[in-house]
């Protein structure tokens, strides 16, 4: 007796194509098993097999015994308006229509025309069964007939196969290439290691020095640059780090330019008063002055273009804030309260407040998989060296890289999958992402990530709710957690996608950014990502809330 055929190739006994929509959607909001399909779908368990065979026939899923999307069969279920041409490129690309329809156009043949036809696929089928099979391939195929042109044309169009991603060259740390090597250098100098401190949550001596050399100052001491971090209230010290202090986050616009880092000093602050002071002819101020021109007088360079003169330095000033006070300039000092350090995964705490979360630029080396994570890992473990700030090395306080606070750095990692579920207890950003990914698979459209001006937003239920980067932002400080990241020029809602795509999270599908669908279904099936689903669900019940509250 011959071997039966592969069920997706059989010919469907499926007619209802608004029933086969139904199932879709279900299997699309986590629906996989047969029962639970009849139970939601009220039919018998008979049925639904009936139609997720047809819906493998059709290429929408994926074959085997829990019921998955393929990725035509994600993009027809979110497509919307555009399902009827979707639905086109799926029957189109099915060999059995193209053979059936060949020198036909559009128009189907008669039942009886087209149960010979399945009866000459499927030889000794009865002939009673060749005539219900065909009657439901002409139910199913008729809605696809009138986008036969486009549907051929995208369907050709897909077998083009891309060509892999290079991996990402290694971040580098911004430079200023007009550093003179004296006292005027330390506003452009300090910007640059504060900004890093902003960009990782927190700096080692070795990180610090590595980036004073980058910069060009080899001869600033590193002991005088944590001192100024400190002075100013940028930072904590942990040990021996410094950690990114709530005030430096709030005065994050201030790294953006040597001005902004000079006005905003306490010191050179305390000195311009004295100017101002000697301005109105207060001899005190004066005699402070002489002991603290020499201090400051590449900082007037800086900032002013020459030394400061009291005379002209409201003139001086305004032409700089045009027009603002100084007084109403921000200042540093402010540290607000000192982090707590908690050894453990990011989603293991979001009880807890007061937690310090970063997002490094060095997280787009995930895209280039676990071979790049382990050639990183080789060496990160060595203490003290001189080296920028790494994305696999041991932390005291931040959680925002691969290793949670307090944990050892290990050897390597075995596989991908470990590597995702890695980055996602653990990446605070990138597991917020997914959790907004998980709730719009599970909550069905209600809320979504969405292309749009500029890159990726939040919406719910139809409403923009903003740019993702300021939802996931928003969201982290209603928790209490303080979100360390630069105004400008660090990771962006698109770098996040790329990275959740790279690692087999995400899939962009038309205009939407979805959970991909085996992952989905492993975090069902799968003992780790079970685990991992756990984590997850109290953290998207929580998002889902704030959501739903935002613009109530």
């Amino acid at each position: 007796m011959p071997p039966r055929p592969p069920r997706h190739t059989l010919v469907p006994n499926a007619n209802n194509v608004q029933l086969l929509t139904r199932l879709l959607e279900l299997v699309g909001q986590g629906v996989r098993d047969s029962r639970s399909l009849a139970d939601l779908l009220d039919c018998e368990v008979r049925t639904v097999h009936y139609y997720t065979q047809a819906g493998e026939w059709l290429g929408l899923l994926e074959p085997g015994e829990d019921a998955r999307l393929t990725g035509l069969g994600l993009e027809y279920v979110y497509a919307e308006s555009d399902r009827p041409k979707v639905y086109a490129r799926a029957a189109w690309a099915n060999a059995f229509v193209r053979d059936l329809m060949q020198g036909r156009g559009t128009t189907l043949p008669e039942v009886d025309e087209l149960a010979a036809f399945v009866r000459s696929r499927q030889p000794g089928m009865a002939e009673t069964t060749a005539w219900r099979r065909a009657t439901a391939v002409r139910s199913l195929l008729e809605p696809a007939m009138r986008h036969r042109r486009r549907a051929l044309r995208a369907t050709r169009t897909q077998l083009g196969l891309p060509f892999p991603e290079p991996a990402p060259p290694e971040p580098t740390t911004p430079t200023s290439a007009s550093l003179r090597g004296d006292a005027g250098d330390v506003p452009e100098v300090y910007r640059i290691v504060l900004g890093a401190l902003l960009d990782h949550g927190e700096l080692a001596p070795g990180h610090v020095r590595a980036l004073l050399d980058r910069a060009g100052a080899r001869d600033f001491p590193v002991g005088d640059c944590m001192q100024l971090t400190l002075r100013r209230g940028d930072a904590h010290r942990v040990g021996d780090r410094l950690v990114v202090s709530r005030g430096a986050a709030r005065r994050r616009q201030l790294t953006e330019t040597a001005v902004g880092v000079a006005l905003s000093d306490p010191g050179y602050r305390g000195y311009l008063d004295l100017l101002r002071r000697a301005s109105r002819g207060d001899l005190s101020s004066s005699r402070q002055l002489a002991a603290l021109r020499d201090r400051y007088a590449g900082w007037d360079r800086r900032v002013f273009g020459a030394a400061a003169s009291p005379r002209q330095l409201a003139r001086d000033l305004d032409r700089i804030l045009m027009g603002r006070s100084i007084d109403a300039f921000p200042m540093a000092g402010d540290t607000g309260a000192a982090p707590v350090a908690l050894h453990a995964a990011f989603l293991e705490l979001i009880d807890e407040r007061d937690l310090v979360l970063a997002l490094p630029p060095a997280l787009v080396l995930l895209l280039g998989g676990v071979k790049a994570v382990n050639r990183l890992l080789d060496g990160a473990g060595e203490k003290n060296a001189v080296r920028p700030p790494h994305l696999c090395e041991a932390r005291e306080a931040v959680h925002g890289g691969l290793l949670h606070p307090g944990e050892p750095v290990p050897r390597a990692i075995p596989d991908t999958v470990s590597l995702r579920l890695r980055v996602l207890a653990h990446v605070p950003h990138l597991g917020l992402l997914a959790t907004l990914l998980l709730l719009h698979r599970q909550a069905g459209p209600r809320v979504e990530v969405m292309a749009g001006d500029g890159g990726l937003r939040v919406h719910r239920v139809g409403e923009d709710l903003g740019e993702l980067m300021d939802v996931l932002d928003g969201f982290c400080t209603d928790q209490g957690w303080l979100v360390s990241r630069r105004a400008r020029g660090g990771l962006r809602g698109t770098d996040l996608s790329r990275v959740l795509q790279a690692l087999g999270v995400a899939v962009t599908v038309r205009e939407r950014l979805l959970l991909e669908e085996s992952f989905f279904a492993r975090l069902r099936g799968e003992p780790e990502d079970r685990e991992l689903h756990q984590r997850l669900r109290p953290l998207a019940d929580r998002l889902l809330t704030w959501l739903e509250e935002l613009r109530a």
